[in-house]
Parts: structure tokens; sequence; C-alpha cells
């Protein structure tokens, strides 16, 4: 049996540090002696321990069953990483109740009141559930299936290159396997193909993304074939930063990290880049460029 051990402390600003480390339950009495797999020896900030905790229960998940805790910030982590890793099922109101009694004592921490009045009217505003309702409970949706992008290009629909581009899985070793498709990324590749504009509305990960950036790698493809001449043949308008770099990031999953290897360039041009990043991609522009309006209005009223 494994021992999942926290223990916690605070600064002079009221920050709260955990150092969290795993040991043999059946050495415990006798000391505690640490495992080879090490334990978490420097005061860490809560984000920085959940981290390390994981880590921890995950090398330890082979012996790990229904670890015994020392600290009341230790038993949330440990129950749902162990269930994570296959070490049960999964209560998650259990779960939430964990984290928001956590939380309600860490917003509590900070004074004591003395006044019996005052604290009556105080427990009675956190047991209203004012400040954390009760569980929301929604159906995930499944969205239709809708083929693959590698069956696109068999119909002729995309270019060659996306069947090899657009996989999930790829390493050194393997090619992995066609990127599978939702109905309405199937519909909004099929409208770019015959030239069609169109709007998709849809929710929070459901591929938007993909549903445009295929047929712009695609047409970016086609274009190189006829003129192979560097210039951007495609500008994505994002109204924050924040979205910019994301899908910056998403291109490089597909089309990959190193410039020189990808069969379709990108860039950003927001307003973060270096000097040296401009003059590069003002010599060498690359074929999709990831922009906000307002750079984009400098760069068409410099022109």
């Amino acid at each position: 049996m494994l021992k999942l051990v926290g223990t916690s402390k605070s600064d002079t600003r009221g920050f709260s540090f955990f150092r969290i480390q795993i040991v043999r339950s059946s050495w415990w009495n006798s000391g505690g002696r640490d495992l080879p797999l090490g334990h978490v020896r420097a005061w860490q900030t809560r984000p920085n321990a959940v981290i390390l905790a994981e880590n921890l229960l995950v090398h330890a998940s082979q012996d790990l069953r229904e670890p015994l805790l020392e600290h009341e910030f230790c038993k949330g982590l440990a129950y749902f990483f162990a269930v994570k890793h296959g070490r049960g099922f999964l209560d998650v109101f259990k779960f939430r109740g964990h984290l928001v009694n956590e939380y309600s004592d860490f917003t509590r921490s900070f004074t004591r009141i003395k006044a019996d009045d005052i604290r009556t009217f105080v427990d009675a505003e956190y047991d209203s559930q004012k400040f954390w309702p009760e569980p929301l409970i929604q159906v995930n949706p499944n969205f239709k299936e809708g083929g693959t992008v590698e069956g696109f290009v068999q119909a002729g629909h995309l270019h060659a290159l996306c069947a090899d581009i657009f996989r999930f899985g790829k390493t050194d070793s393997s090619a992995g396997y066609s990127l599978p498709l939702h109905k309405h990324q199937a519909e909004a590749i099929g409208l770019a193909a015959s030239g069609e504009s169109y709007v998709l509305t849809t929710g929070t990960g459901s591929g938007k993304s993909l549903a445009y950036f295929i047929p712009i790698v695609d047409a970016c493809l086609k274009a190189k074939e006829s003129d192979p001449t560097p210039r951007t043949r495609a500008i994505v308008v994002y109204p924050m930063n924040a979205l910019a770099n994301s899908q910056l990031e998403e291109l490089k999953k597909f089309l990959g990290v190193d410039p020189a290897t990808r069969p379709v360039t990108f860039g950003r041009f927001t307003g973060q880049e270096s000097t040296e990043e401009r003059e590069a991609m003002k010599a060498n522009p690359p074929d999709i460029l990831l922009t906000n309006f307002m750079m984009l209005e400098l760069l068409l009223t410099r022109q």
C-alpha cells in the first residue's frame, strides 16, 4: 500500500505552499523512507503541486489502490488521479465536494471571526451555496460522422498531400491514421471545394478550425502547383491575439514545426513578433498569414 502525504505552510503574504511525497505504508511507522521514484522536496505553489502529484501517482499506479492521505488537499487529487489511471470509478459529485470544501476553507482562512452574530451570518451565506451552486449536468453532444480526409482525397475533392498532412498519431515510425471528420466539417469542405462561401456555427471543441483550415491548405497546395512563387495566399483574421496564438500551434500539429519542411507555410503578424521575424516574413511571405484587424489595416495602408 502506498501513502500520499501532503503538508502545507503559508508565507507572509498568505500564499499557500505544498509539499507532496509518496511512501510505503509499511515503512511509515518506522520513520518513512522515500520510494525510488522520489518525492517533491521543494515547497511548491498549488498548481505545481497538482502537476507533481499527478506525476508521482502515475509512476506509482501499479500499486495504487486506495491511498491513505494525511492532508485534505491531497484527498481529491489522489482519488481523481487514481481513477484517471484505471484504479477505480470516479464519483464526480464526491470529487466536486472535495474541491468545494478545499476552496471554502481557503477563502475563510484569511480572517478569524470572533463575533458570534457576524460568524453566524457568514456561515449562513456559505451554507446557502451562493458562491458555488449545485453542479450543472449537461449531455455531451455526439456529432454525426462525415468520413475522413483520405476519403475526400480519393474522391478528388482535396489535393493528394492533404491525406498525408491531416492525420492523427503521426510519428517517425508510423504514418498514423486519416483524420476523421464530423458531418458539419465534411459539408464545409464540400462547399469550399465547389467554390461556395459558408458560415459555420457550432459549439466549442467541435472542430471549427479544421473546417476552414483544411480547405485553405488544399487551396494553397493547388495554387502552388500552378505558380510556386512565394506569396501570401490566405489571410485569417482573428479578433484576439490569443486565438491567433492558439491556431498557430494547431497548424504546427499538422504542417510541422520546422518551417523548411512544411508543404504549406504559415506565419503570424499580430504585433507580438520581433523585428527579425517581421523582416523574415517580408522576405519570404508565408502561404497563410494569421493576423488581427489592426495589423491587417497597417499592412494594407503601408502598401
